[in-house]
């Protein structure tokens, strides 16, 4: 079903968000700080509870020097895709 892809493009987008907040040596709360959000909403965004705004990705990506297209990129790399799927076979089909 197409909410199971959803569910894990959105950890797949968190794992990328948290790998890049690492990398650049903040703690969850300080990057909440920077984009607007709580400690509790990155944490939840990191594991792909809750998702999280093109503009807010905009400022994660921005903060990394990178555009959020090569994010995305990123995280959907690590994605299945639908290419060989019929649409029912993809949950696309309602």
């Amino acid at each position: 079903m197409i909410e199971i892809e959803d569910a894990k493009f959105m950890e797949t987008v968190g794992r990328t968000v948290r790998d890049f907040r690492q990398a650049k040596n903040l703690t969850q709360e300080q990057l909440g700080d920077i984009v607007g959000l709580s400690q509790s909403t990155i944490a939840k965004i990191e594991r792909g509870r809750v998702s999280i705004s093109v503009a807010r990705l905009r400022t994660v990506a921005m903060l990394c020097r990178m555009k959020v297209s090569d994010l995305l990129r990123k995280a959907e790399a690590e994605e299945v895709f639908w290419e060989d799927k019929t649409p029912s076979e993809a949950g696309l089909d309602g």
